[in-house]
């Protein structure tokens, strides 16, 4: 199974509707998604055609194939405008006996693991909108960054995952920017 994981899309169509973009030429059977999908932090600038209600349209129209945790960014309001579910603030994906932890980041991260993963399992969030790559002993974690809102002069970006091999990705051109391959 081929997934994409993105996070903090905040609002922004033009984005949005890259990220999609990618997402169909992936050819990805899952999107996804981290959270802080509609609304921008009213503590940091507002993204590219900032349009919830559009962005929401847009995903709206393929949520048979996304997953998506809560973000921190008005989760209610989204749940109101999203026809699939943002409710979980962690959902676990099986790919061959390995667990792949997706949150938005905010409760659980590198510092603090889910209860449930174990040695060997994936852990992704976004929320910092800095993406890292990091294999300690224990776990991986991987942060694709921000597809729209990308900070300390990162991309945008968003990360693929098949057969054991994750890749760092530009939602501009869809090159690939880093590699994590699990042992």
């Amino acid at each position: 199974m081929k997934f994409v994981f993105a996070g903090d899309i905040h609002g922004s169509k033009y984005y949005c509707d890259l990220l999609l973009k990618r997402f169909e030429e992936e050819k990805a059977d899952k999107l996804v998604l981290m959270g802080d999908l509609l609304y921008k932090d009213p503590q940091k600038e507002e993204p590219v055609d900032y349009d919830p209600e559009k962005v929401a349209s847009a995903l709206n129209a393929v949520s048979e194939k996304i997953i998506a945790v809560k973000g921190c960014t008005s989760p209610e309001k989204e749940k109101q405008l999203l026809s699939f579910d943002t409710e979980n603030a962690v959902v676990s994906l099986e790919d061959g006996g390995r667990s792949l932890f997706v949150s938005h980041g905010d409760v659980f991260n590198e510092k603090n693991p889910p209860a449930e993963l174990k040695k060997g399992d994936v852990l992704l969030c976004g929320f910092t909108h800095v993406p890292l790559f990091i294999e300690s002993m224990e776990f991986t974690f991987i942060n694709p960054g921000s597809v729209s809102l990308p900070m300390e002069n990162s991309i945008h970006g968003y990360v693929t995952y098949e057969n054991n091999i994750f890749f760092w990705k530009d939602i501009e051109n869809g090159q690939r920017r880093g590699q994590c391959t699990l042992r």
